[in-house]
């Protein structure tokens, strides 16, 4: 089937903006019909206005999760592995118990290997 690439690219584009759920391009291909596949052939899933809009929705989740937790007695431990799921690099190593970061080179030994005929004499 044939679809208009412009007009699913508006439909996807307004789905994002009116439902703050969607927080992955993952979730944003469910609300359209062609297969993901062709979304990724299209480079929607490159898209500065389509990853802006999803970046968007992410900080609305985080800000409200970061509300209820000042005032609700929600699960934290559920509340903090949704944040931690939505949470750029610089949050999750700031929630972190525990961060490594190698910045060094990793030099492995080189084996060399010969093979050698035992019907062959010399």
């Amino acid at each position: 089937m044939a679809y208009d690439k412009d007009k699913i690219l508006k439909e996807l584009l307004n789905n994002i903006e009116e439902d703050e759920n969607i927080t992955s391009f993952l979730d944003a291909s469910e609300t359209v019909p062609p297969k993901r596949q062709t979304l990724y052939d299209w480079g929607f899933d490159k898209s500065d206005t389509i990853k802006s809009l999803i970046d968007r929705n992410k900080i609305k989740v985080k800000q409200s999760l970061r509300s209820q937790w000042k005032k609700e007695k929600a699960s934290p431990t559920l509340q903090l592995a949704l944040y931690k799921l939505l949470s750029t690099d610089e949050e999750r190593k700031a929630l972190s118990m525990e961060y490594r970061e190698h910045g060094g080179e990793i030099n492995l030994p080189t084996i060399k290997v010969e093979y050698v005929n035992p019907d062959e004499t010399e």
